[in-house]
């Protein structure tokens, strides 16, 4: 019997491992009733006005949607009194009072591509659309800690996809992947950092390109939530050693 080549059984693991997180995201989206994400009313109401729709009728057609689904008694927060078409009117206007700063955030104009894409669709339709958003944003993440754990772990198949399985089915994670959350994309701006920096310490890939990589993931991690700085800091210090790695070739090459 021929035996599978090693590069055809890396390809066959990980793709089967990567469709196995794939189909589980897919149900999650699927299944977690509509809008019992943490916040996601707050969070879709900014993705609709980020596809052009106003802030009131985005609140309108939520607060419709809350009532049909069963949101109130699902999330045991207290309903309103009589009939409402804005969250000021809710116990959501606090939650709408947190989030103040952050419409024009990277992650609520990306969601809201779906969005604009599924036209005059349903609100519920297009809460399902975003969230197929936060489904790409989590197997990408996914991927980065494969990659990263490639590197670190001296190219270990088995624990690179072990490490890609266990933050797959970490429950916080799944959640959060699966629903309308900014978290989503803070994700995995956080492992690309990661990947960069550890391909840069244990890799010496110091080029021009990575360093540009690295700036460009830490930029856009600010855009997606000020407390992004804290990443930003800790990444600051791998710079160090690319500057030493590359002075090192420099002189190597002289």
């Amino acid at each position: 019997m021929e035996v599978m080549p090693g590069a055809g059984r890396r390809r066959i693991l990980v793709g089967a491992l990567f469709a196995f997180l794939l189909v589980k995201s897919l149900l999650f989206a699927l299944l977690i009733p509509a809008w019992l994400g943490n916040d996601e009313p707050n969070h879709f109401e900014y993705v609709l006005v980020m596809s052009g729709v106003s802030e009131a009728d985005a609140q309108k057609r939520i607060l419709a949607s809350l009532d049909s689904t069963g949101y109130w008694k699902r999330s045991q927060m207290p309903p309103p009194l009589g009939a409402v078409s804005s969250f000021v009117e809710t116990e959501l206007k606090q939650h709408s009072e947190d989030f103040v700063g952050t419409r024009s955030s990277l992650y609520y104009r990306l969601a809201a591509f779906p969005v604009w894409l599924s036209g005059s669709a349903t609100v519920e339709r297009q809460l399902l659309a975003s969230r197929m958003m936060s489904v790409f944003f989590a197997m990408l993440t996914l991927w980065s800690i494969y990659r990263s754990a490639l590197m670190v772990f001296g190219g270990d198949i088995a624990v690179s996809l072990f490490a890609a399985l266990f933050a797959g089915l970490h429950p916080q994670f799944s959640y959060v992947s699966s629903v309308v959350n900014s978290d989503v994309l803070m994700f995995l701006l956080f492992t690309l950092v990661f990947w960069r920096v550890t391909a840069m310490i244990l890799a010496a890939d110091t080029g021009v390109e990575s360093l540009l990589a690295l700036f460009l993931f830490m930029a856009l991690a600010l855009l997606v939530k000020k407390h992004a700085l804290a990443l930003v800091l800790i990444s600051m210090l791998a710079i160090p050693i690319a500057a030493r790695n590359l002075r090192s070739a420099a002189v190597s090459l002289l």
